[in-house]
């Protein structure tokens, strides 16, 4: 603690004096603080001081004259309420206060929570001026601060003590008398393990009072002392008034086992009042060797092998980001390797020794590498033939006989030839099964490229059931022109079946066996048997199903009452031929066009000479169309026919009345030119 001046106290208490006279000589302040501005150490006590001009109060109130003869003090009509507040700013007024020991103001000058002041006392002189002192004390600590500030506020209480008002304020600065004697912070590092030594530094700022020392230690954490660093402890000194930095050195040690990152710590602590802020320097020691590749398998399954025959390559690696697969045969070189493991089938076509290498790596420089040597003779193939009796794939079950078997494939394929000994010879693999017709004792042969081999059969339970027709159906068995019915089977015992007959695609189509069904569409109204035929080696039987299909609603366009204006002409006179066209069927028509036909007999066709056409709406059912035609004749002399005919329309399939080609009912003319179609006929 530093103490006030002398000559500062001596200013405190003669300010009052000063401020009295200024006081009545100005006649402008009615309050005052005295002094406006005040400067001491922490630690000291100020004094302030409270003039009035108590002119305002000569009426005495009887409140405060109350609560001065309370206290025992001498009352006149000389009262002057007041209160003082203490308020903070960089340094504390308050409830526990730490700079100053006046309470602060809670929330407003109507309801302040500190402390009341008021004036008791005699007639002071012919200026009624009240005088007023106070003591403030600022506290000392133990804190090192720069120059603070609070400042007092004097305010003036009215009558019924129900409002205040501000009358004036006095400013405090305070200044500080402990020491600073700094702060110590200890830096980081990262360090590659093969760079042998890091350096942390540990700094004092802030200050620089008194001298200092500073221990430090290392501490182990992921890095162990004396395995990955040399530990060590010691001290710090900095003098009075010395502030800067002061190096740790630590020894980093090198090895050549791949690591991840490892830390340790230096833990920096003060000797006696040092202020510490940063106590613990991290060091990374950053790894330097590669991450080893691992080829932990790579072999070849099996290792010897024939000319053809595969080989399994199967790998196992650890820590590699690619691999490469060289030398060898069968596609290894350059193929791709997947990680971490996997495998590849091979074949080698050419007997000798193979060597396969598997070399593989990573980012920060690990290697491997591995070999697997292959071995491959000549092929020579074989043939292995198991029959009746000698494994279970191989047996004899009543007519049928089968005969298993293998051929080694990788002296490439070899297409097997089997002779059954009872005349049937056919190309099959393995196993192959027979059925013979009866018993017997059969040499089966089989042979594959220049191979062969051969086994006995014997067959002695071999009767064949008759071939039988559970189901032979038609549905439905009766149906419209245009409709579809569906045939259905199942037959017993057959080794093959043949359609024949009926319609719709059945006849020559392909019977599955046992059982099957076919959909067949009939367009045309008819009575159709459908025929089916089957056989087994032993017998043979038929069956048949028989479907009518009837006629369905169609249209039928006929042609009568053919006619000609004149029964003799000239060639080149006009003539004029007609006829009536009827829809005779039950569903109505589509439009058509009639023909006219000049004709030398009376079957009148599309090859005769045609005159004219002329056209007609679609006629429904039982409607008639009078169609007539008028043009010029152009012809030899002789006897003709005149016919008309219609086109065939969409779904008439009766067309033999199209063209009214009765019997002739023509008559006998002098002259030059007769026409007829069906019923009349011209001469010319």
């Amino acid at each position: 603690m530093v103490q006030t001046p002398s000559c500062l106290r001596i200013v405190i208490f003669i300010l009052p004096l000063a401020a009295l006279l200024m006081f009545f000589s100005s006649g402008v302040k009615a309050w005052e603080l005295i002094p406006s501005t005040i400067q001491d150490f922490e630690g000291t006590t100020i004094q302030l001081d409270v003039v009035i001009d108590a002119s305002d109060f000569l009426v005495p109130n009887q409140w405060y004259l109350d609560q001065c003869a309370d206290i025992g003090k001498p009352a006149t009509k000389w009262v002057a309420p007041y209160r003082l507040f203490g308020n903070s700013d960089t340094a504390d007024f308050g409830d526990n206060p730490t700079d100053g020991d006046l309470h602060q103001r809670k929330n407003d000058v109507e309801r302040p929570a500190i402390r009341n002041f008021w004036y008791c006392c005699e007639h002071v002189d012919s200026h009624q001026v009240i005088y007023s002192s106070h003591d403030v004390a600022l506290n000392d600590d133990a804190l090192v601060e720069s120059l603070e500030h609070a400042y007092l506020e004097l305010y003036d209480r009215s009558l019924d003590g129900l409002t205040y008002t501000l009358a004036d304020t006095t400013d405090i600065f305070i200044e500080d008398t402990d020491s600073n004697p700094g702060t110590f912070d200890i830096s980081s590092a990262s360090i590659a393990e093969e760079a042998g030594l890091v350096s942390l530094t540990v700094s004092r700022s802030g200050g620089s009072d008194h001298a200092a020392t500073i221990l430090y230690q290392t501490q182990s954490g992921t890095a162990t002392a004396d395995v990955d660093y040399v530990g060590l402890s010691g001290s710090l000194d900095w003098s009075d008034g010395e502030s800067g930095i002061r190096n740790i050195q630590v020894v980093i040690l090198d090895d050549a086992t791949f690591e991840p990152d490892e830390t340790f710590e230096v833990q920096i602590t003060g000797s006696g009042s040092e202020t510490i802020g940063t106590s613990t320097g991290i060091v990374t020691i950053l790894n330097s060797d590669p991450l080893p590749v691992s080829i932990d398998a790579f072999t070849a399954n099996p290792a010897t092998v024939v000319e053809n025959e595969p080989t399994t390559l199967s790998w196992a690696v650890s820590n590699a980001d690619s691999c490469t697969a060289s030398d060898g045969s069968g596609g290894w070189a350059g193929s791709t390797i997947s990680l971490p493991s996997g495998n590849m089938q091979i074949s080698i076509t050419t007997a000798g020794s193979y060597q396969f290498t598997l070399e593989c790596s990573n980012s920060s420089g690990g290697y491997d590498i591995d070999i697997v040597n292959v071995v491959v003779d000549t092929c020579e193939p074989l043939l292995f033939l198991w029959c009746p009796g000698d494994d279970p794939s191989a047996f004899i079950d009543g007519c049928t006989a089968q005969i298993n078997g293998a051929v080694s494939p990788w002296c490439g394929p070899q297409p097997v030839s089997w002779s059954w000994d009872d005349g049937t010879v056919e190309d099959r693999s393995f196993p192959a099964s027979h059925n013979y017709q009866g018993n017997g004792s059969y040499l089966v042969m089989v042979t594959a490229g220049a191979l062969s081999a051969q086994c006995p059969i014997d067959i002695t339970e071999c009767s064949q059931p008759p071939v039988t027709f559970d189901v032979f159906s038609a549905e439905p068995v009766s149906l419209i022109e245009g409709e579809s019915t569906t045939l259905s089977w199942t037959v017993s015992n057959a080794d093959s079946c043949t359609a024949t007959g009926g319609a719709g695609g059945w006849a020559g189509s392909s019977i599955s066996l046992p059982g099957g069904s076919m959909v067949l569409t009939l367009p045309n109204a008819g009575t159709y048997d459908f025929f089916l035929d089957c056989s087994s080696a032993t017998s043979s039987g038929n069956d048949s199903v028989t479907v009518t299909v009837q006629p369905g609603s169609e249209p039928d366009l006929s042609t009568i009452n053919v006619a000609t204006d004149k029964t003799v002409f000239d060639s080149g006179d006009s003539i004029t031929v007609s006829a009536t066209i009827t829809n005779v069927g039950d569903a109505d028509g589509s439009s058509f066009t009639v023909h006219y036909y000049l004709s030398e007999n009376s079957l009148i066709s599309s090859a005769d000479t045609l005159v004219g056409t002329t056209s007609s709406l679609a006629l429904n059912t039982g409607d008639s169309h009078f169609a007539e035609f008028q043009g010029d004749l152009s012809a030899a002399a002789g006897v003709y026919w005149v016919g008309v005919c219609v086109d065939v329309i969409m779904n008439e399939s009766i067309t033999s009345n199209n063209c009214d080609n009765g019997p002739p009912n023509h008559h006998q003319f002098q002259s030059r030119f007769c026409m007829q179609y069906q019923h009349h006929q011209l001469r010319l």
